[in-house]
């Protein structure tokens, strides 16, 4: 299956200042695959290690401190030679935090070399060991589940993709086209990203099988809690886990740490979090007050909400049926939750960083981005009932040039821009659409 990461990968390769590769993302989201067939595709000579598999990798890099020579020992245990033409995957390389360290040494001493380390939990064990990370001496890529457009891709509508691509949404979203993207949105919502659970749909479709995939992939979620969080706080990471879909289908835009369990407090509860967080399972979107450009530089306050990386996998957590997506009978809140997560993790993936979330008083707009050098306000909703007070309410304050308005209406472009679900990947192209304010 097609990804856009591959662009990433394929400039990396051809960088004149080309610096080893550290590509995290979580649990299944396709990054040992999608390497796989990059050093396939474009290398001639390529060698796949994964420390997991093999841990007795783990000992070239105890009291060895040269990088050829590991690199030299690591090839002849798989009998081969690495030279500066062969890619090399340290796969599952959170398993070895010394050759996390390494990979400055391969920068200073072996730069024409194409090295890549890659692993499911390396967010964790990058914090974990962040005095010793080589900052600024690798070159990081976050992969994430498959976007919506890369799904379309998969499911057979490549040329529907590159005919909005190319063309632009100015004249619109053709009618003949809105039908179809509604259809597969719909069953993006079930199906999610995660590559696995995507290519069973487009070879068989059949719900029952997605639905195993998903299952099995949060049981490894599970697995991964009781193997790798620490002991004293296992019982808190499950708790702050098994709490957030309830809390996304709340009508309440804050994480509740008193909703974790009883009594739950921040203080106790916050590095449970924050080891998820890691480990990309879910996402965070932090609650600014100011509405000041740009919102990245007020991350990381006290109050946010928690999304999961997959919306697929949301559902399932929900208890989903694909009946329930098609029937039309989803109760507004879950249906509700669900449109707001697919839509953070859209513009994640379009933006690069996961977007802010405004509130005062009562008033709360779902989505704060930063667009040419301005704040854009974003409001979510699930169907074609669009009322959206507090968006207004945030125009009627700030008076911003641009603002966004997600639902299954059809595509207009003004100064509040009304955005199908079924297009989020069109977002920039829409608010490039609407014209410069003469202040």
């Amino acid at each position: 299956m097609k990804r856009s990461v591959m662009a990433e990968l394929e400039a990396w390769k051809e960088s004149p200042n080309r610096k080893p590769l550290v590509v995290k993302g979580v649990r299944q989201c396709g990054k040992s695959y999608i390497l796989e067939e990059f050093a396939r595709t474009h290398f001639d000579k390529y060698l796949l290690v994964d420390f997991e598999r093999d841990p007795v990798l783990c000992t070239f890099f105890e009291k060895e401190k040269d990088p050829a020579r590991i690199l030299r020992n690591i090839g002849a245990r798989y009998g081969t030679v690495i030279d500066r033409d062969t890619f090399v995957l340290l796969d599952e390389i959170q398993v070895c935090p010394r050759a996390i360290t390494f990979l400055k040494y391969f920068y200073a001493d072996l730069p024409d070399h194409h090295i890549a380390a890659a692993g499911s939990l390396l967010g964790v064990a990058i914090e974990r060991n962040s005095s010793s990370y080589p900052v600024g001496k690798v070159r990081e890529i976050e992969m994430r589940p498959m976007t919506f457009h890369e799904y379309l891709v998969a499911v057979g509508e490549e040329e529907i993709c590159g005919i909005l691509d190319e063309e632009g949404v100015r004249d619109g979203i053709p009618e003949g086209f809105a039908d179809i993207l509604e259809s597969h949105y719909n069953d993006y919502l079930f199906v999610g990203g995660m590559p696995e659970a995507v290519q069973a749909w487009v070879d068989r479709r059949d719900p029952e099988e997605v639905k195993a995939i998903q299952t099995a992939i949060l049981n490894q979620y599970g697995s991964d809690f009781s193997n790798h969080v620490p002991r004293s706080e296992v019982v808190r990471v499950l708790d702050v886990w098994e709490s957030i879909p309830k809390q996304l289908a709340r009508d309440n835009v804050k994480f509740m740490f008193g909703h974790v369990r009883k009594g739950g407090r921040a203080r106790e509860l916050e590095d449970a979090l924050k080891w998820i967080a890691q480990a990309g399972m879910v996402r965070l979107a932090y609650i600014d007050e100011s509405a000041e450009f740009p919102v990245s530089i007020h991350e990381e306050g006290a109050s946010f909400k928690v999304y999961m990386s997959d919306v697929g996998l949301l559902g399932r957590r929900c208890g989903m049926d694909y009946a329930d997506y098609v029937s039309g009978e989803l109760s507004g809140l879950i249906l509700g939750a669900l449109a707001e997560n697919y839509v953070m993790n859209e513009l994640t993936a379009l933006f690069g960083t996961a977007p802010a979330c405004w509130k005062r008083g009562t008033r709360e707009v779902d989505f704060l981005i930063d667009f040419r050098r301005s704040v854009v306000p974003i409001e979510v909703k699930a169907g074609t009932k669009v009322r959206a007070r507090s968006l207004r309410h945030y125009i009627d304050e700030y008076d911003p040039p641009r603002a966004v308005l997600f639902s299954l209406n059809p595509l207009s472009i003004g100064r509040v821009s009304e955005i199908p679900l079924y297009a989020a990947w069109l977002t920039k192209d829409v608010l490039s659409e609407v014209p410069e304010r003469k202040d």
